[in-house]
């Protein structure tokens, strides 16, 4: 019975299947999101499920059909997003015109997942059609991110706490064997996600205290390396001092058309450091690059060398800020030049290239606010790469969405730790 079914809907099915995958539906095009969803929502209904779909502003829509009765639940994970059809001009026919050759159909998506997406809800007709009701429950849970990174999927099924409830899970995809069997896969490999969290104080501290408080810059760095023999660094926007020791601890930095990194010439908060005179309780930061400035004015704009008269500045600047602050100054510089010497040998092995990158992002840029794009950090001699356009738009979407959970907002920037959900 099920074959002459199959023999009698065959051609209406593969119609279905051409219809579902002419629709564009990539991360770009929110249109073709909402109408691949819509086809996806109707298709369930007309298979005698239940339909409705979940929604989050900036999202595309959460699929959720439901049909069959029983005590056990099996849930369909599936997706009706698709990768850019990109190079156009590798395609025979246009990509989202499906086209049938030899008994194939091909369009971009007939595989990854439209074609094993709508197998499974003809399955669920063509049974219903033969046998009655299904003897247990089958949820289909089908999303318009899985292709970008699916980040916006935990929360809209924080919507419904029940849409996980199940005893098993069906997931995409399918393949058949060289004998033409279909596959049923039991386990598999895939991409494994994990968010690191390092902390080492109760409280934020500028970097300027790294000679004295724990590095977690440094601490991740060694934690990533013991489960990697690779480490890439992605920075979509900004990344700060502690930031840029983490990208200089990688093999290559991976970095947006926006990106900049930031200098790593240390700050320091000392409890010993001047005060405001208008807050006696205020301590005011002192750089490196402030002390250092004001003595080259003191030797090269102005040309003392007479050593009584520079032991007066040294005396007269020790009068303004506690010798014991320009002490930790300097010793903060040099340990993370030191740290920063020690990281950056993964990139670069050429001793003078590796302190001339080191000299510029510990004060020679000029500036403490001085940043530097990935076309000057590539000039320095840093691995820099750039990310393709589907890659860049990943990129953003997944800074939008730290930007979102870590309450950013208007002028504020995020730290390259973001993109791995580490504050830095």
């Amino acid at each position: 019975m099920l074959d002459r079914y199959l023999e009698q809907h065959g051609d209406r099915f593969v119609s279905e299947l051409r219809e579902l995958c002419a629709i564009p539906s990539e991360a770009t095009d929110p249109r073709a999101l909402d109408a691949a969803a819509r086809w996806c929502g109707e298709r369930l209904v007309s298979a005698g499920a239940e339909s409705h779909e979940l929604r989050i502003e900036g999202a595309p829509a959460l699929v959720v059909g439901e049909t069959g009765a029983g005590k056990r639940t099996l849930i369909c994970v599936q997706h009706y997003d698709v990768q850019p059809a990109v190079p156009l001009d590798l395609w025979q026919s246009p990509p989202y015109d499906p086209a049938v050759r030899d008994g194939a159909v091909y369009a971009r998506g007939v595989d990854d997942n439209k074609g094993h997406l709508l197998l499974r809800v003809q399955a669920v007709e063509a049974y219903r059609a033969i046998h009655g009701e299904l003897p247990l429950r089958v949820r289909f849970l089908i999303e318009g991110e899985e292709e970008s990174g699916s980040s916006n999927l935990a929360q809209m099924l924080a919507l419904d706490a029940t849409l996980t409830d199940g005893d098993g899970a069906l997931k995409e995809g399918g393949a058949i064997d060289a004998s033409g069997r279909p596959q049923l896969l039991l386990g598999g490999k895939g991409i494994f996600y994990v968010e690191l969290r390092v902390r080492t104080m109760a409280r934020d501290a500028h970097s300027g205290a790294a000679t004295h408080l724990p590095n977690a810059a440094w601490r991740l760095v060694n934690l990533i390396r013991t489960f990697c023999d690779e480490l890439e660094v992605l920075i979509p926007l900004k990344a700060l001092s502690a930031g840029t020791l983490i990208s200089l601890g990688a093999d290559k930095i991976v970095m947006t058309k926006q990106a900049a990194l930031g200098p790593i010439d240390p700050s320091v908060n000392h409890p010993l450091s001047p005060t405001l005179p208008s807050n006696q309780l205020a301590r005011v930061p002192v750089s490196v690059e402030a002390v250092r400035g004001y003595l080259d004015v003191i030797t090269k704009e102005m040309k003392i060398t007479d050593p009584a008269a520079l032991a007066g500045v040294i005396v007269d600047l020790s009068n303004k800020v506690h010798p014991l602050v320009l002490g930790e100054i300097f010793r903060s510089r040099a340990q993370i030049r030191f740290l920063a010497d020690k990281l950056i040998k993964r990139q670069v092995t050429d001793s003078k290239k590796i302190k001339q990158i080191i000299d510029f992002l510990c004060a020679d840029s000029g500036s403490h606010d001085y940043t530097m794009n990935r076309r000057e950090a590539a000039e320095l001699g840093l691995r820099i790469e750039k990310p393709s356009s589907e890659f860049y738009e990943v990129l953003r979407k997944a800074h939008l969405s730290y930007a979102a959970e870590m309450k950013l907002r208007g002028g504020s920037t995020i730290s390259v730790g973001a993109m791995s959900g580490i504050s830095a």
